[in-house]
């Protein structure tokens, strides 16, 4: 009869065996570890590949991604946790992202399909199976790339641990979602239905103000808008690329109107459609019908290039040089990859494309202060420059990569510069005269100032000064890059003066890496002569508009400075890393400026002043943007001229309070159909008097986006 006795374990019985078969203790000791490390790989391939099932790891090196975990939130009774993602400033994009739950002992992994813009935040509520959520130790995020039609796995973006102080908005109890509120297209609001939590869900809090600013509030379908029904600024007809009909924004209940055409019909792209043939420019500014045939420019419809095809043998100087002389008007002229270093200025008087190999392939180097290209067109022609990298080794000196003259042989209003890269420099693009066109999906890094326009003065000012029009020079959808390998402080990256006209929209302008110096990022010009009504006048800007761009800096003592003209400024984000918070100023430097005016100007008003301005949808360290600030005050009079030639004494004076006044000149909303403008009763930018009724621009309406020029 069998001994009865205590089961014993894998690893006793195997030790057991082993000892009597009289196997040494050191080789016992080998075996045992040998059985540890079997054991512990087996673990770590089970945790892999719920990780990174159907996915590939790669290194993601030439990625910036950063976000962080807040607002985590806990409910035990559902097995729910809440939190929001918010993504910061960084290169590269992502189409998925892998939240990481760990007990300290096991892990669970949950994949939410979302993508997130810079800046941008996202709230999330996910359902645990495996875990127990009271026993959560950490949360992780890790981003998912799609590239080639495949999951990659990037790093680890932040890991949240659990009790770590930060606020928590606890999810409703007794409610299991089966998808997020962004699955939903929630953002905001309570008691949702999402097929599993009846009328239960609750979205967030509705607290659209402190994610947007002031003047949004949570609609009836869980979106946060302005007013009463106005769609986000991802959603506008214009984004979509809508000009005409009814069509749903996601936002208000019922569909969003577009408006109708005023040349030929709405198709159901919600374009309007050419009547016939190629020549009849749209309201929209197309030539829908046979956009691979044509373009609008002027005013009417002009056939695209169609020419021949030159290459030139290297990047060279002489090979290129060579290559546009062989070229006519309609020809485009390739430019091989390669690094070239060129001592002259290319100077071009035909209607090309200039075309490298791509950014970083075809790389031309400029040497000390001496331009690369400069356009100077025989008559208003197409011309492009796509597809360079364009370098200078520092931005204390240093030329212009493009200089655009369109004060010259001819105006230049067709003009296209993309998809190219600009290292360093004094003004990487110069435009000056009447230049107009669009400057896109371009990269700048480390300019002293990136985009620079200097208008046609008079001129400038004697065309129709109007707001949504193809009347100016555009940069969008362009990235904006200061870090500390810049040699000196940059000064304003978009930079105007004399009546130069232009429109920034949907850029990114990030200085977060740089910790040397500050991020400035827009300066307007005013005039700096009293009108003579000659060639030597230097005056202000009739009009920019400046909308939906980032702007982020490390810290900052001002983003955006204007001097003069209108200025329309929304639906701009605004951001610093460190320090006060960003800030926009007006001036008017007739009160002040003894370099330029005597005697200085005391009553209002002032030649080019600052007026018909609307500021609004602007947020500045996330919250709303109500004021703007008047750089040169009375209040900050200490004495008779101090600090300012117009301080009359403490807190007294003539200075900018005179001139510009809140609902006269500067309006914080957008063009209303009351609140009165400011008109000029002689020349334009003149005597300037006060009405009543509509104000300036309105109903205003953006020109159309993309750019149709980037159609081509």
């Amino acid at each position: 009869m069998q001994k009865k006795g205590k089961k014993r374990g894998f690893v006793n019985s195997v030790l057991s065996k082993i000892k009597k078969r009289g196997l040494s203790t050191i080789v016992v000791t080998l075996i045992i570890i040998l059985i540890s490390l079997v054991a512990v790989g087996i673990i770590w391939v089970v945790v892999r590949n719920v990780i990174q099932t159907g996915t590939e790891q790669v290194a993601l090196g030439q990625f910036t991604l950063d976000a962080k975990i807040k607002d985590v939130g806990t409910d035990n009774s559902s097995n729910n946790v809440t939190l929001t993602v918010r993504r910061n400033a960084g290169a590269g994009e992502f189409s998925k992202i892998n939240f990481v739950f760990s007990d300290g002992k096991d892990s669970e992994v949950i994949t939410e399909a979302v993508s997130l813009n810079q800046l941008e935040e996202r709230r999330f509520i996910l359902h645990l199976i495996k875990l127990n959520v009271s026993k959560l130790i950490s949360i992780s995020i890790v981003p998912i790339l799609n590239q080639n039609g495949k999951d990659i796995i990037g790093n680890v973006l932040d890991k949240y641990t659990i009790g770590s102080g930060q606020s928590s908005i606890i999810i409703p109890t007794g409610c299991t979602p089966s998808l997020s509120c962004a699955a939903l297209n929630y953002e905001c609001g309570l008691n949702w239905a999402n097929g599993s939590c009846g009328t239960s869900f609750n979205c967030e809090p509705p607290n659209c103000t402190s994610r947007y600013g002031a003047g949004y509030s949570c609609n009836s379908s869980g979106r946060c808008v302005f007013g009463t029904c106005a769609p986000l600024i991802s959603n506008y007809c214009s984004t979509q690329g809508y000009v005409c009909g009814y069509w749903g924004n996601n936002t208000c209940s019922g569909n969003l109107s577009c408006g109708s055409c005023t040349n030929g019909n709405c198709n159901t792209s919600g374009r309007c459609a050419c009547n016939s043939g190629w020549g009849n420019c749209n309201n929209d500014n197309t030539c829908e019908c046979n956009l691979s045939i044509s373009y609008c420019g002027g005013g009417s419809c002009v056939l695209n290039p169609t020419g021949n095809t030159i290459y030139a043998l290297s990047c060279s100087y002489a090979d290129v040089s060579s290559a546009i002389g062989n070229a006519t008007n309609g020809d485009t002229v390739r430019v091989p990859a390669g690094s070239c270093t060129w001592s002259s200025t290319l100077t071009i008087t035909k209607g090309i494309t200039l075309r490298g190999s791509g950014v970083d392939k075809t790389n031309i180097t400029g040497t000390g202060t001496t331009d690369i290209f400069n356009v100077d067109l025989s008559s208003n022609l197409f011309f492009r420059l796509v597809n360079f990298s364009l370098i200078y080794t520092t931005n204390n000196l240093g030329g212009s990569a493009i200089y655009i003259n369109g004060r010259g042989n001819s105006w230049a209003t067709i003009v296209r510069i993309d998809h190219n890269k600009f290292v360093k420099g004094t003004r990487p693009v110069y435009a000056s005269g009447w230049v107009e066109g669009v400057v896109d999906h371009n990269t700048f890094i480390n300019n002293n100032i990136a985009f620079h326009m200097t208008g046609d003065n008079d001129d400038a000012w004697s065309r129709p000064i109007e707001a949504g029009t193809e009347h100016a020079l555009f940069a969008e959808n362009n990235l904006f890059i200061i870090d500390n390998n810049a040699d000196r402080e940059p000064n304003h990256l978009i930079y105007h003066q004399e009546g130069g006209r232009t429109v920034v929209r949907y850029n990114i302008f990030n200085g977060s890496a740089y910790t040397n110096g500050n991020s400035i990022f827009h300066d307007s010009h005013g005039n700096q002569n009293y009108y003579q009504g000659t060639s030597g006048d230097f005056r202000g800007q009739p009009i920019i508009e400046i909308y939906n761009n980032v702007f982020q800096g490390h810290h900052s003592y001002g983003f955006g400075s204007f001097r003069g003209g209108s200025v329309l400024y929304y639906n701009n984000v605004l951001t610093t890393d460190s320090g006060s918070a960003p800030y926009l100023s007006l001036t008017e430097e007739e009160d002040w400026q003894t370099a330029f005016f005597s005697p200085l100007k005391t009553v209002w008003n002032a030649e080019d002043q600052v007026m018909n301005s609307f500021f609004w949808n602007n947020t500045a360290n996330g919250v709303g943007i109500t004021s703007i600030w008047l750089s040169h005050g009375n209040s900050d009079c200490t004495g008779s001229s101090s600090p300012y030639a117009c301080c009359t004494g403490s807190g007294t004076g003539t200075c900018d309070d005179v001139f510009i006044q809140k609902d006269r000149d500067y309006f914080m909303h957008a063009p209303n159909a009351t609140g009165g403008r400011t008109y000029y009763t002689g020349r334009p930018g003149g005597a300037e008097a006060w009405v009543s009724g509509a104000n300036a621009y309105y109903p205003y309406t953006p020109y159309t986006y993309p750019h149709p020029l980037t159609l081509i």
